[in-house]
């Protein structure tokens, strides 16, 4: 008997995402990405089903990303606590303004890290959300 997310996954494209991750698609712009790991229970059937032939790791996570692509690196709950952090605090205002601003946003930038640390520090986001947006890699 196959599993639901097997059946789900059958008219889908599944292949290698970003560093540790599968990549579901529908063709129609839907993605999802599930985590490489044997305590989720999604790889587990997609493995067991045999849905994804090459498990190689995927491509590495862009180093520069739009705004956009940048902010979705982040949970909408995330989104709305930056934003509204940025209403009311200065600091997060000038780094939030200064990413929208900037032609593109480098993962490696310096003053992107003291950013993320001041957003872990503040308590909009957790460490372990820091290091995956610093990762370049979306929301689990």
């Amino acid at each position: 008997m196959m599993s639901q997310i097997a059946e789900w996954l059958t008219d889908k494209e599944v292949k290698a995402g970003p560093g540790n991750s599968i990549e579901v698609s529908d063709g129609n712009g839907f993605l999802r990405y599930v985590p490489r790991s044997q305590d989720n229970e999604h790889y587990r059937d997609i493995v067991a089903a045999d849905l994804v032939p090459n498990l190689a790791p995927g491509p590495e996570p862009a180093r520069t990303l739009s705004f956009l692509q940048f902010m979705d690196l982040f949970t909408p709950d995330e989104q709305i606590a930056i934003a509204g952090a940025a209403m009311t605090d200065v600091s997060t205002k000038l780094w939030y303004d200064r990413a929208v601003g900037a032609r593109f946003i480098d993962l490696s930038d310096e003053r992107l890290t003291a950013g993320l640390q001041a957003l872990f520090d503040d308590g909009l986001i957790d460490i372990a959300r820091r290091d995956r947006v610093l990762e370049g890699l979306p929301p689990s």
